[in-house]
């Protein structure tokens, strides 16, 4: 007889939500350096997502990122939001005081599809703090595997997430979705990104952190943050995709 077995009938029910990856990137070089730093960085990043939390968003740390589930598109820009503001306020702020190693840069990538939630695994066996740590699901596949193609400081929109949505609610538009508006300098923000990514050059084989690596991510974060400069467009783009 299989001692651990699971009938179907008590498998969580699933239904279409958003998930989003967000990662903090680095963190595997940087534990082989220096452990302390990754603890601090590690706990700084999950101290910035339990303070941003708001109603409707359901957390699921996992070491050096986390899984966001909720059913509403708005909750989870404004979440992100949130959570973005937070992280490159911090990153400035280690920056302007040369404390390089300390700064954190995180990215993320959405998918929207059928997920279950394991506090709604009907097994007695299981213990309730144990199964609500659990998350099941093709989307959140898709939003992890596809979280390299999010710029440095950016969201990815996985094609999920651009073909389907709530009824209620459109599908997002485009592949990068922008957590800042078109008002939004990001002037210190990347004055402080090139002068991290030129320590990363000089520091390339002790990070180690392959230079033309470095200038693919430099380049792409650029490109991101300048959004709505470069592409004047999307202002309006962004706009009906939210009305």
């Amino acid at each position: 007889m299989v001692q651990n077995y699971l009938p179907k009938n008590q498998l969580p029910s699933l239904n279409n939500e958003y998930v989003c990856w967000l990662d903090l990137m680095g963190t595997k070089s940087l534990m082989d350096r220096s452990p302390t730093t990754c603890t601090i960085k590690i706990c700084q990043f999950h101290l910035c997502l339990s303070n941003s939390k708001i109603e409707g968003i359901s957390l699921y740390p996992v070491m050096d990122g986390a899984f966001i589930t909720t059913g509403d598109q708005d909750i989870l820009r404004n979440f992100l939001q949130s959570v973005f503001k937070s992280l490159t306020n911090d990153f400035i702020n280690e920056g302007q005081k040369n404390k390089h190693l300390y700064q954190s840069i995180i990215r993320a990538c959405i998918a929207y599809g059928p997920l279950g939630h394991g506090r709604d695994i009907q097994s007695p066996h299981i213990p309730p703090e144990y199964k609500s740590s659990l998350l099941f699901g093709l989307p959140m596949t898709q939003a992890y595997s596809s979280e390299n193609k999010a710029p440095p400081f950016g969201i990815y929109v996985h094609k999920s997430a651009r073909a389907f949505s709530p009824v209620n609610q459109k599908p997002f538009s485009t592949r990068w979705l922008t957590w800042f508006d078109s008002n939004y300098n990001p002037e210190n923000l990347i004055e402080q990104i090139k002068g991290f990514y030129m320590w990363a050059r000089e520091m390339s084989f002790c990070l180690p952190f392959r230079e033309d690596t470095i200038d693919t991510h430099e380049k792409i974060c650029y490109q991101y943050l300048n959004y709505y400069k470069i592409n004047p467009q999307g202002k309006k783009t962004n706009e009906e995709s939210q009305s």
